[in-house]
């Protein structure tokens, strides 16, 4: 596993997280999504919110060289929504390098925001999963709550997830 350091993403990030967004959800949605979901979804959901990379609360994963491994935070605003649920937060936008994969960069940085939002006042944590991602959260402890179609773009291209949560 290469070295790696967590630290909070910023704006000047928005051009290598939209980069590694890019990268990676393309390939690694394509085995559990159809090509033509994909290419309606992607424009829409493989591009850096420049308000989440400012917020404070997405952390961003990269080598000694400033490659992007990861990146993932959690916000207490669920996505499309505009109230908080005290107590409540809402992991978002997570990623990860498809070139060095399961090396444990995506778990480190949900862990830094699990105990950055744990340490906010968050004691429920709901994240709406990809069906690729869906055992990843679960080998962090999110639990399946329903599945449910995502509605993505002015189209509202219906988008297979599912809801977990986490009790923090």
């Amino acid at each position: 596993m290469s070295p790696r350091t967590i630290r909070p993403a910023r704006p000047d990030d928005l051009a290598a997280v939209s980069a590694l967004l890019a990268d990676s959800y393309p390939t690694l949605l394509a085995p559990d999504y159809p090509a033509d979901v994909l290419a309606r979804v992607l424009p829409f959901i493989a591009k850096a919110k420049p308000n989440l990379l400012a917020s404070g609360t997405y952390h961003v994963a990269h080598d000694a060289s400033g490659q992007l491994l990861a990146g993932g935070g959690w916000t207490a605003v669920a996505p499309g929504a505009e109230a908080t649920v005290p107590g409540v937060g809402h992991i978002r936008h997570v990623v990860a390098n498809p070139k060095t994969l399961r090396q444990g960069h995506a778990r480190a940085v949900l862990e830094v925001s699990l105990r950055q939002a744990k340490t906010a006042g968050i004691r429920r944590m709901c994240c709406l999963s990809t069906l690729t991602a869906r055992d990843f959260y679960g080998r962090l402890g999110f639990v399946p709550m329903s599945e449910r179609d995502v509605l993505i773009g002015p189209e509202r291209v219906p988008f297979p997830s599912v809801e977990m949560a986490l009790t923090l």
